[in-house]
């Protein structure tokens, strides 16, 4: 009786042991998969802008004029001179002898000037002697070489009359022009005089600016995959384990039926 009963044991502790194992075939591990999008990249561009300027200034240049003819005597040291050259009546006979009467004291200086320079000057004399200044043009200069002693006939661009004066001309036209110094009287000390050209110059320059501009743009985006697991009944092993458990259950009512049996009749009742 009691070897029955051992293995009665046996047999219930192999299907108690056997149970979980066979439970849990039939179920089976899945879970939940989350995803995250995150990766990072960055574009970066530049814009670059270009402006000219254009800027246009005006100067001004000053030189001393260069003479193409000057008076015997100039000293360009002392910018000082005398009037040499004479103009005479014709000749007058007087009895027998033909005499000539001076009627005019000058000189003259001859240079080329561009239109629209500018021509400063002063003169002075010694001793306080009358001159008469001139500028002439060359039409003007030749009409005077014919003039003989005649004054004023020919025209003149600037005229000043003194022991002293000063002049601010523009040269209307490009070409040859004349300073003429004359007195009708004889005048033996000296004239200074000093003149300057100012000439105005346009000059023009360009400016390039650049400006660059960066700009950055950047996106994020990562990628991450999360399981969470989760048991579920496998549909398959369910199916196919079935008789399994039946026959497990079958057993187990078997056994506690004869192991409550088997105590049932070692009860004895005490007389």
């Amino acid at each position: 009786m009691s070897g029955s009963l051992g293995n009665l044991r046996v047999l219930v502790s192999l299907l108690l042991v056997c149970s979980p194992v066979l439970l849990l075939n039939g179920l089976r591990v899945s879970g939940q998969t989350l995803t995250t999008l995150t990766n990072a990249q960055s574009i970066t561009m530049s814009t670059i802008i270009t402006a000219y300027s254009t800027i246009q200034r005006t100067s001004t240049t000053s030189e001393q004029i260069r003479y193409e003819v000057w008076p015997y005597d100039y000293d360009n040291l002392t910018y000082t001179f005398s009037l040499w050259q004479v103009n005479t009546w014709p000749p007058v006979v007087v009895g027998f002898t033909d005499e000539e009467f001076p009627c005019l004291y000058y000189d003259y200086f001859v240079f080329n000037a561009t239109a629209g320079q500018e021509i400063k000057g002063e003169f002075t004399t010694e001793q306080g002697g009358y001159v008469g200044f001139y500028v002439l043009n060359s039409a003007q200069f030749q009409r005077f070489g014919y003039s003989g002693c005649v004054i004023g006939n020919w025209g003149w661009d600037v005229y000043e009359f003194g022991p002293a004066g000063n002049f601010n001309w523009s040269v209307p036209e490009t070409g040859w022009y004349t300073f003429l110094f004359l007195s009708r009287g004889f005048y033996g000390g000296h004239i200074h005089f000093r003149v300057q050209a100012y000439s105005a110059v346009e000059t023009s320059s360009v400016s390039t600016y650049a400006v660059t501009s960066t700009f950055t743009l950047q996106s994020s985006m990562n990628l991450v995959s999360t399981q969470t697991p989760a048991i579920v009944p496998n549909s398959t092993g369910t199916h196919d384990l079935m008789p399994v458990y039946i026959l497990i259950i079958a057993t187990l009512t078997v056994a506690v039926g004869f192991f409550v049996k088997i105590k049932h009749k070692t009860v004895r009742p005490i007389c």
